[in-house]
């Protein structure tokens, strides 16, 4: 059975990600180096970390390793026409493929209410995996950008407990906890996950890596043709269940 948030080689990348950004340490880089990811390292280390330290290359963004490019089925991520701008409404020009972003800590979607103290297992997720040009399970990714306090979140997301919308990949990535600005910590990402449990889940503190898509309002419903990446609707604020299918049945009339 196709594992949706992960995989064996995806966790060998998160793996060296992690080697890269610790042994980066201070090392820094430009917005512009680091934009489409969200993945610039943070100085974390204390006065003197560097103290015998060689010389250090730059912190590599992983779109560099050939592994991090391709989809489950090893079909390789579109390359061509990424930014953040998503297509126009009523427009036939296609916005910009989303960048292969990456999230250090995931929780899969699951088929039953787990147990409130469950500690569920994260795992790297990236783009990338939910890339799936030959549609064999989806061809539809909703990404929903929330926060713990706006009002829109949970019963935008209680409406899909009742029906998810067929052959589409749900990902709320969560900004913020209880207060505005501050991200939340790992203990309320897992008991929201838990909460929450039918959809995926992505831990984005401060939405560092979907900082170009966040507007003022949340939640932010993102609609991502699943064929070709393609940011296909932006919608601040919540959608109702029968606004939300519409939009999906306009991506796939142009399949």
């Amino acid at each position: 059975m196709r594992r949706v948030f992960s995989s064996a080689p995806l966790l060998a990348v998160g793996t060296l990600l992690v080697a890269a950004v610790t042994t980066a340490g201070a090392a820094s880089c430009t917005e512009a180096e680091c934009a489409d990811l969200g993945t610039c390292a943070a100085d974390t280390d204390g006065p003197g970390a560097d103290a015998g330290r060689a010389d250090r290359e730059p912190f590599r963004p992983p779109e560099a390793s050939p592994e991090v490019l391709e989809n489950p089925y090893g079909a390789p991520y579109p390359m061509d026409n990424q930014g953040w701008t998503p297509r126009r409404p009523g427009s036939a020009t296609p916005g910009n493929v989303i960048p292969n972003v990456i999230f250090d800590q995931a929780i899969a979607k699951r088929g039953v209410a787990p147990s409130p103290v469950d500690v569920p297992t994260t795992e790297l997720l990236m783009m990338a995996d939910l890339f799936d040009p030959e549609r064999r399970t989806h061809d539809v990714i909703v990404l929903l950008l929330a926060t713990l306090t706006d009002t829109g979140t949970r019963p935008f997301l209680d409406a899909l407990e009742q029906v998810e919308p067929s052959r589409t990949k749900v990902l709320c990535a969560l900004g913020e906890g209880p207060l505005p600005g501050t991200a939340a910590t790992f203990g309320e990402f897992t008991e929201w996950a838990n909460t929450y449990y039918w959809t995926g889940h992505a831990r984005d503190d401060n939405f560092t890596r979907l900082s170009e898509l966040k507007r003022s309002a949340s939640p932010l419903v993102v609609l991502i043709d699943a064929t070709t990446m393609e940011i296909a609707l932006l919608n601040a604020g919540t959608m109702s269940r029968a606004a939300l299918d519409v939009e999906i049945a306009t991506i796939r009339s142009r399949h």
